[in-house]
Order: structure tokens, then C-alpha cells, then sequence
């Protein structure tokens, strides 16, 4: 599970990575990144089927299907009750090719997960129903299991994160060291 949880923490960076705002010599810089974080942050939000397969697709070994989880379904659990907003967009006065955007994100804590898992396997693996079973049967249930764990998490306020961007070629980009930090935030690692 942490493995393809750090496969999403890194297609999330790389779907972010590829994220460009136009339009540096525009009037106002702070709209076109406000409009441009909005739109790539509402995929999230509204669980964007393409994203969220994009991301789930980094489940290379197909730790999932043994349980019978699509990586889709999973990341799309994970993002349940996802928001977010933006808290302040700044140019840089010195070099007005670099930014600063400030986001708070509301998404479920992998602590939060993990023990919610864990308290329902444990449950699970101690009811007389697990001596009855195969184990394909024992791996889909733990899948239901897993599933439903992690939508019973509630999202939660992270604190204010801060990204970078720089215009490169008429277009702002949040730098690598923003995406790392995004990536971390919306996994609330």
C-alpha cells in the first residue's frame, strides 16, 4: 500500500510538473496563476476520472488487483472530500519572473488511513468468517476493507503550503522544490 501511495505522490508531481500557466507578460500575472491552479486543482476536487487513472497508473506491479482495487477506485477514495483554496498569489517585486501561491488543501491524513485499515483488517482477521474462506476471497474482502477504511477517513486542513513558480517562455510553472512540497501536502505525509 505505501508503495503505490509513493507512485501517486510522484505522478501527482508529474501531472503537476507538466502544468503550465501561461501568459507571463500579462497584466496581471496573479489571476493567470490563480486560474491555472484552479483549474489543475479542481481535477483533483472533482475527481477527474483522466487524473485519477493518470495516477493510479503508477501501480506498475499491480499491488492492487490482488485485492481486487483498481488503483483508479483507490486514488478516487483517497480523494473523496479533497478542497482546497488559495490563500494568496504574490509576485516577486525584485524579478517579476518569479511567484509565490500559498494553498491550503483538505484531503485525508495517511496516519488517519493506515490505523482506520488497520483497526478494520484486525476486526476482520479475528471474526470466525476468515476460517471459511479461500484466499481470493480473503484478498477481495480485504479489498472491500480497504476501500471502505479510507472512505470513512474524514479530509482534514492541512496548514498553508507554499509554492514557487517561475515564468519560463511565457508560461509559469511551480518550480520542482513546489511540486515536492504539493505532492507531500496532498498525501499529508
Amino acid at each position: 500500500m505505501k508503495k503505490v501511495l509513493a507512485a501517486a505522490v510522484a505522478a501527482m508531481m508529474l501531472t503537476f510538473g507538466c502544468v503550465a500557466l501561461a501568459g507571463c507578460s500579462q497584466p496581471s500575472s496573479e489571476d493567470v496563476i490563480r486560474e491555472g491552479l484552479t483549474r489543475e486543482l479542481d481535477q483533483v476536487k472533482n475527481l477527474d476520472g483522466e487524473l485519477m487513472a493518470e495516477i493510479g497508473a503508477q501501480d506498475a506491479a499491480g499491488e492492487l488487483e490482488t485485492y481486487g482495487i483498481t488503483a483508479q477506485s483507490f486514488m478516487e477514495t483517497y480523494f473523496d472530500g479533497f478542497d482546497y483554496s488559495i490563500d494568496s498569489v504574490t509576485i516577486d517585486e525584485g524579478d517579476k519572473n518569479k511567484a509565490t501561491a500559498v494553498v491550503t488543501l483538505k484531503v485525508k491524513t495517511l496516519t488517519d488511513v493506515y490505523t482506520k485499515i488497520t483497526e478494520a483488517s484486525q476486526e476482520f482477521a479475528t471474526s470466525d468468517d476468515v476460517s471459511s474462506m479461500t484466499e481470493d476471497e480473503i484478498n477481495k474482502k480485504v479489498g472491500e476493507i480497504v476501500l471502505q477504511a479510507i472512505s470513512e477517513v474524514p479530509a482534514t486542513e492541512t496548514g498553508a503550503v507554499t509554492l514557487p513558480l517561475v515564468c519560463e517562455n511565457n508560461e509559469w510553472q511551480v518550480t520542482d522544490a513546489g511540486l515536492q512540497q504539493l505532492g507531500i501536502a496532498m498525501f499529508n505525509l
